[in-house]
């Protein structure tokens, strides 16, 4: 009877820390909460990076040895997470306090790379773009400059053939863009370069989704067409200029000065008021 009595104990206990366990991994799912994060955002991954990299780094931290295991995992074949890790993995700005992982990120913008190959819609280009110059700094930084040169190339002639992209290319740190601007020749000046105190202007690509009020330019006449405004933000999500830069001439004058009365949602960097600047698309039917 006490044996009945035993082995019934050890199989309740048994089974009390089974269920535990599946409890535990079903509450720790690797980027379970950040993957949550990212979908509340709405919008891909959103205006806040800042809390989402605190996020993403909070989970690598909790991952330790199994970060990069699990991130592939992750990422996929998904372009966008292709897209954005691979700077959450490398740029001081959404590292917080973490080590930079140049080599990891050129691994996923080298497969984010195939992943891309035959697509051809506007920001599958400006991804393309994106990664190959981000992909000819890193090969600059160790040493390969005839590689640089070569994913300069292939960057600069997608961009020179789709003219329409540009909203669609991802920055780059002043630094960064010293040296792409001149790989072809002496880039040791660039650091010292980069040093001098500047203004930070982030590009935010078309930015008509994140207006909190956009106005509509006035067409007594009736015209039709799609009118692009590039704008300056900013820190408080004013407009301080504008800029047509393509479609119906007769169209600019009335969609700048539309543009220049937009509001947007004020933006911040490392959690700093920030300027910057976009791209308004006014539709004529």
């Amino acid at each position: 009877m006490r044996l009945k009595i035993l082995m019934r104990k050890i199989i309740y206990i048994c089974f009390i820390i089974c269920f535990a366990s599946i409890f535990s991994f079903a509450q720790t799912k690797p980027f379970g909460d950040f993957d949550t994060a990212v979908k509340e955002q709405k919008a891909g991954f959103g205006e806040n990076k800042e809390y989402l990299s605190k996020m993403f780094n909070a989970e690598r931290n909790r991952l330790g040895n199994n970060f990069e295991t699990e991130l592939w995992k992750y990422i996929g074949d998904d372009i966008e997470k292709h897209y954005w890790l691979n700077s959450f993995v490398e740029f001081d700005s959404y590292l917080h306090g973490n080590k930079s992982l140049p080599e990891l990120a050129f691994e996923i913008r080298q497969k984010g790379l195939k992943l891309l190959n035959k697509k051809d819609d506007k920001r599958s280009l400006g991804r393309k773009v994106t990664f190959n110059r981000r992909q000819a700094i890193y090969y600059h930084d160790i040493g390969k400059r005839d590689l640089a040169i070569k994913s300069k190339i292939v960057a600069e002639t997608i961009l020179n053939e789709n003219d329409e992209i540009s909203a669609y290319v991802g920055g780059f740190t002043r630094l960064s863009k010293c040296i792409y601007s001149n790989l072809e020749g002496d880039t040791s000046f660039c650091e010292k370069e980069s040093q001098k105190p500047i203004e930070v202007i982030v590009s935010s690509g078309y930015v008509n989704g994140i207006a909190v009020e956009l106005p509509q330019p006035e067409n007594p006449q009736k015209l039709k067409g799609e009118i692009h405004i590039k704008v300056l933000i900013d820190e408080n999500g004013g407009v301080i200029s504008a800029e047509a830069i393509k479609g119906l001439k007769e169209l600019f004058d009335v969609s700048v000065k539309a543009a220049k009365t937009a509001k947007f949602k004020p933006f911040t960097l490392s959690g700093k008021p920030t300027k910057r600047s976009g791209v308004i698309v006014y539709r004529f039917p």
